[in-house]
């Protein structure tokens, strides 16, 4: 299997959203499909189609469902069962482990691993600074615009 290529967005400019996130695993879990039917999703759900696809991509990250299925994960079942509105107060960590533990989510991590520190006090700006050495590999519009986008989620989600 080919190794997948680091995202810059994971978010794309939609908030982390726990609840919306809980309703498409317990729809997921209940149709029980082998692949995604997103529309059905969309009218059940009452969620834009962009939406939709901003909590699956995230799910997937957390490793809620499986890429390009309608499968739940084993830790996605268990959550479905045990935390069904995604309200534990261990909930939250156990999603910013599962983002920010992967390199491939690349804003998500390198933040978490590499800037944040106990003590420190951050800033969207301050926060950005730290991320010069995706210069070579991204453009310069494409930091600008994404890389703010993504630190701006991250941030509020906190």
């Amino acid at each position: 299997m080919a190794e997948l290529k680091p995202k810059l967005q994971l978010s794309n400019t939609y908030q982390l959203d726990l609840q919306q996130t809980a309703r498409l695993l317990e729809w997921l879990g209940r149709m029980n499909m082998r692949r995604w039917k997103r529309s059905l999703a969309v009218r059940d759900l009452g969620l834009a189609e962009r939406m939709l696809e901003n909590i699956s991509s995230l799910a997937v990250a957390m490793d809620f469902i499986e890429n390009s299925t309608a499968r739940l994960t084993p830790l996605g079942r268990v959550l479905r069962s045990a935390d069904p509105y995604l309200s534990n107060p261990l909930t939250p960590w156990l999603v910013h482990y599962n983002l920010s533990a992967n390199p491939r989510h690349l804003v998500w991590h390198h933040l978490a691993n590499e800037v944040v520190k106990p003590t420190g006090h951050y800033t969207l700006t301050g926060a950005r600074d730290h991320f010069g050495h995706l210069s070579g590999q991204y453009t310069a519009k494409t930091l600008q615009k994404h890389l703010t986008a993504e630190l701006t989620i991250i941030f509020q989600t906190y």
